[in-house]
Formats: structure tokens, sequence, C-alpha cells
């Protein structure tokens, strides 16, 4: 018999190419979940599909966050490597997924977070070196919450949507501010 890969022009790809389609195909999905699930399929089609994509650490930080498992969780942020990480967490969000998702912050390229309670504290004086867009929805405000303290510093965001709440920020590279069903503020408190 001839191998499958002599026998498909497809398994005759170079990696380029299929790293190509890999990140088409996951990255095309409309939620975290459907990309995770097209990822894991492509790595059952062959061993040399699977090594490859394996080895896309940036493609795995794209889905690390698409389960509620806890141990599935710990398996894609180490597959993720040092690659930053896409994170979008919705209701309800437990206070225990909340705190593990902060200890990877350093890592974040997209945030998008919509939790029923929060304290928003705990954004106060991070850095998040590659954030990129950050979309957040508080349904209800933690009566503690105070938008004062040390400013999220954020060198590479470029869109920030924020509901029911804000906090100070510093984001030279911003181009897109959305500020939704806030308490009423003074828009010059939100820069630093």
């Amino acid at each position: 018999t001839t191998p499958c890969h002599n026998r498909a022009p497809l398994y005759r790809l170079d990696t380029d190419c299929l790293t190509e389609i890999f990140f088409q195909a996951v990255r095309s999905e409309s939620t975290g979940k459907e990309s995770l699930k097209s990822l894991v399929r492509l790595t059952h089609v062959c061993r040399t599909w699977r090594t490859l994509a394996l080895d896309l650490a940036e493609l795995w930080g794209d889905v690390a966050f698409a389960t509620n498992n806890t141990t599935g969780l710990e398996v894609l942020i180490r597959r993720s490597r040092s690659s930053p990480l896409n994170v979008h967490l919705k209701a309800p969000v437990s206070e225990a997924a909340l705190s593990a998702v902060w200890q990877f912050s350093e890592r974040f390229r997209t945030l998008k977070i919509y939790p029923s309670h929060w304290n928003p504290v705990a954004l106060t004086g991070r850095h998040f070196p590659h954030l990129e867009t950050v979309d957040i929805m508080i349904k209800h405000p933690h009566p503690d919450y105070s938008p004062s303290g040390i400013p999220v510093f954020m060198p590479r965001l470029q869109e920030l949507s924020i509901r029911n709440f804000y906090f100070p920020f510093y984001a030279p590279n911003l181009r897109i501010l959305k500020v939704h069903e806030a308490p009423p503020l003074d828009p010059v408190s939100l820069l630093a």
C-alpha cells in the first residue's frame, strides 16, 4: 500500500503552507470553543500535522482560555509557551477563574471578560505589555470599587471598551475608546 502522504497533494504541502492553513482554520471560527475544536481536529489528521500544530504556540495562545476545565486550561497554557494570550470569558465567571486569569496578565493580547460581579481593583497599577484590545462589561459593579489609584499601563492598547465602570489608564496608542453606561465621570480622570 502507498502511504497517505504519497497519495494526496494536501499531504505534500510544505510547513509554511500548512502553518498558514492552520492559522486560517483556527482564526476563522466565530468562538474560542470552535477555534479550539478546529485546532484539536488538526492535531488528529496525521503525525506530521500533530507535530506542526503542537509547535504553533501562538495558536494555542489564541485558544488557551476557551475551556472552563482547570486541567484543560493548564494544558493549553503550557502549549502556548510564552506566546501572547487571548482571553475571552463570559458570565458566569467564578472568582477562581478570574484569579487564574490574572496570573498570566503580562501575556494578554486580547482581554474580553463579562463577569456578573467583579471588583475592577484587580486592574489597578497593572502593566499589560502585549495588550491590544480590551472589552470588559460588569453587569453589577462592586459596591466598594472606586475608580482611583495607580493607572493601568497598556502601551500597545488600540481599542478599549468598558461598560458600567471605568478606571484610570495610560495607553499612548489608543485609537478607539468606548465607555458605556458608566457612572458620571470626568473624562480627564481616565487619563494618566
